[in-house]
């Protein structure tokens, strides 16, 4: 039995927060640094290591049942969550930072470099399809539900639409497909690919996980006034994402019959901590900015424990 495997893997993500948070403290890099670095990591970076990931992956022996899976049973379960919440609160504002904080995951900042230290270029195909489904669906609910509240019960497609169609990820992850499936049809393509151009994007790649983490750690603030802001909330958001939503659809795909990597993607992207996004995305929408800062840095934190033991416990199962 190996009771340390889940810290092993997760606390190399959090080393490099934590470099980001100690350069921020020592003043060597200051917020408007911190804020360029990550756009720069959100905008050009994350989604180089997106693509690159995608174009590598193996597809020829992906598991599509993986696909129909994650389609239907996540929305559904998101979307029951999504509703209760609804029904539940009172106060729009809170309702939009909440629904907002347990839907939508940090998957591309969190979950793919956790991925790719659990398996390593096996997860390529995993991640690129989790990540194809789960970002427009988690926006679509997240950005639907705050529109509905900042509008006074009216939501505007057509915007949702477009955000998610401008998505730098999705973006990538769309041009990976492409690039992929096109080197498996058409061979030749990947012959003549010039050898110094896929180093290039590689060399990115591998330094773009890093840096996005280091630039996520850099912006964190533990000041008394941020973390007890509102701690009922944050206490329930960090809940329904950490511990709620990956344990009922991790459940479901262990029942479903879903083992090693395939097993291990849904459990990191459904157990990852909330969408750094999230904090500019419900500040321009009038929603609870403040709470939505507290929970990501409140379900980072949490994260570390919660996906270390679910690794550890289904790692010793023999399900990972």
């Amino acid at each position: 039995m190996n009771w340390t495997i889940g810290i092993e893997i997760v606390a190399p993500l959090f080393i490099f927060m934590f470099v980001g948070y100690l350069l921020k403290k020592t003043k060597l890099v200051n917020p408007d640094f911190i804020d360029g670095l990550n756009k720069f990591s959100y905008k050009f970076t994350i989604p180089i290591v997106v693509f690159y990931n995608v174009y590598r992956a193996d597809f020829t022996h992906f598991n599509l049942d993986l696909l129909w899976f994650s389609l239907a049973i996540s929305t559904v379960i998101l979307g029951v969550l999504t509703a209760i919440i609804h029904f539940a609160l009172r106060d729009p504002i809170k309702k939009g930072a909440v629904i907002q904080g347990f839907v939508r995951m940090n998957q591309v900042l969190f979950a793919i470099p956790l991925l790719q230290q659990m398996y390593g270029d096996a997860s390529a195909g995993v991640s690129a399809v989790l990540s194809t489904l789960m970002i427009p669906i988690t926006n679509m609910l997240a950005v639907s539900m705050l529109t509905y509240y900042q509008n006074g019960g009216k939501i505007s497609w057509k915007g949702i639409v477009v955000g998610i169609i401008k998505n730098p990820f999705i973006i990538a992850t769309l041009v990976g497909l492409l690039m992929a499936f096109v080197n498996i049809w058409f061979p030749v393509v990947a012959t003549y690919t010039p050898k110094i151009a896929v180093d290039t994007v590689a060399a990115i790649a591998a330094f773009g996980t890093p840096l996005a983490l280091i630039a996520l750690g850099a912006g964190m603030s533990f000041s008394k006034q941020e973390l007890l802001y509102d701690i009922r909330f944050t206490m329930l958001i960090s809940f329904l994402r950490l511990i709620v939503v990956p344990v009922v659809i991790v459940s479901l795909g262990i029942l479903y019959g879903f083992r090693g990597v395939e097993l291990g993607g849904l459990l990191i992207v459904m157990g990852s901590p909330s969408a750094v996004t999230g904090y500019q995305m419900t500040m321009q929408m009038g929603s609870d900015y403040r709470l939505t800062r507290q929970a990501i840095i409140v379900t980072t934190l949490l994260s570390f424990v919660t996906l270390s033991v679910f690794i550890t416990i289904l790692y010793n199962l023999g399900m990972l």
